[in-house]
């Protein structure tokens, strides 16, 4: 029980600590979240951390998880954000490449084919 404790305590503390580098040292996820509205959780990860080191020294597991909640909620939208407009190239790429193949693909529809001359026109325009 202790164990899950420290292990809740931990995973509470590594959020505050990455979070904040990411909006405030890092800044990897700056841009993903309003200048105000990245001071406001800034304070309250800072508030989150001296509470770790003061009163939920002693505090349930559950009362750890609650605060790794709250801190997620307005969080991990902004880490979506930023692992979507991170991933966004190279899915713009594939897609590129998708079509490109589809459109080889249509251009080597032979003439004998089911598909009638319009019809190939067609794809081709797209």
């Amino acid at each position: 029980m202790m164990i899950d404790i420290k292990v809740m305590r931990n995973k509470l503390e590594t959020y505050v600590y990455d979070m904040r580098a990411a909006l405030d040292t890092i800044g990897n996820f700056k841009e993903f979240m309003n200048d105000a509205d990245r001071e406001q959780y800034i304070e309250q990860l800072n508030l989150t951390e001296s509470w770790i080191y003061d009163e939920g020294e002693s505090a349930a597991k559950a009362v750890y998880e609650d605060k790794l909640k709250e801190l997620q909620a307005k969080g991990e939208p902004v880490k979506l954000r930023y692992r979507f407009h991170d991933s966004l190239p190279f899915r713009s790429k594939d897609f590129q490449d998708f079509l490109a193949d589809v459109y080889q693909k249509a251009c080597d529809i032979p003439a004998d084919s089911h598909i009638t001359a319009e019809e190939k026109e067609k794809l081709l325009k797209l």
